[in-house]
């Protein structure tokens, strides 16, 4: 598996089909007005290898990984209570 640089211009949440927590991370970038491109990993192979070179370093050897996986401009925030959290923080900053 090569390795993939997620694109550093672009707000990207990978995302699955059906997801609970994908809606909420969804309807919270909504909420807030920011724009972000969706990669729904059940509809497009590419994107399931993308997101396991992207999040090769960030779990641990047999790690199960989740949906969503966010970043904005290409730093990792992570699932939706991370991005709960970082927006909140955003907010506190006005």
């Amino acid at each position: 598996m090569s390795d993939f640089q997620i694109d550093s211009s672009q707000n990207i949440a990978y995302t699955k089909t059906g997801c609970p927590h994908c809606a909420r991370a969804k309807e919270l970038l909504e909420e807030r007005g920011i724009a972000f491109v969706e990669r729904d990993i059940m509809t497009n192979p590419d994107y399931i290898t993308e997101l396991q070179a992207l999040m090769r370093d960030k779990i641990e050897p047999g790690g199960v990984i989740t949906t969503p996986q966010i970043w904005f401009m290409g730093e990792y925030i992570g699932g939706t209570l991370q991005l709960e959290a970082y927006l909140a923080k955003q907010e506190e900053k006005g």
